[in-house]
């Protein structure tokens, strides 16, 4: 069996920061999870947090030390162990310089 092929349009650069995301349910409940980041690339990050988050939910992200806030699209979200890996479209022209 082969390997997957990487779809992405741009690369990945593996980055360290802290992370944070806020999100609303279909119910207007806030929700709240913590975790790290792993990687940005021009249409988003990977990051690993300790809560699960919806695929498509829109997410505030805010990284440190970075400092960045900005928003995106959950496109994934895998249970890894303890943690949730998540890919997130980037919303903001701000990441695009990682790609």
């Amino acid at each position: 069996m082969r390997p997957a092929r990487d779809m992405r349009r741009s690369r990945r650069v593996p980055m360290e920061g802290r992370i944070a995301l806020a999100w609303s349910d279909d119910r207007g409940r806030l929700w709240e999870t913590r975790g790290r980041l792993r990687d940005v690339s021009g249409q988003g990050v990977g990051a690993e947090v300790r809560d699960p988050v919806p695929k498509g939910a829109l997410v505030s992200v805010s990284v440190r030390p970075a400092g960045w806030r900005r928003s995106g699209i959950v496109r994934h979200c895998s249970r890894a162990g303890n943690r949730y890996l998540l890919g997130i479209e980037g919303c903001d022209i701000t990441w695009c310089r990682y790609g």
